[in-house]
């Protein structure tokens, strides 16, 4: 059985980076997005990310960072 301190100490992990990726995505903060990042990640959001290839593969987050940078400064703050 895992133990309860580590797998709280995983969730609020997950939920702190998920929260840093909101925050940078809403305040164009580039390197705060890409910090949530490995520097392989396997994206799938349909045709969105069909540029950086497969889902089933693992892709370059800088080709990812310029999509989304691409999508969202689209928008006003």
């Amino acid at each position: 059985m895992p133990n309860t301190t580590d797998t709280l100490h995983l969730r609020n992990a997950m939920i702190d980076s998920y929260n840093r990726y909101a925050q940078g995505l809403d305040s164009k903060d580039w390197a705060m997005v890409r910090a949530c990042f490995a520097d392989r990640v396997f994206i799938d959001y349909g045709s969105i990310s069909d540029p950086t290839g497969s889902p089933d593969g693992a892709g370059n987050s800088d080709d990812w960072l310029k999509i989304l940078q691409g999508v969202i400064d689209g928008f006003d703050i």
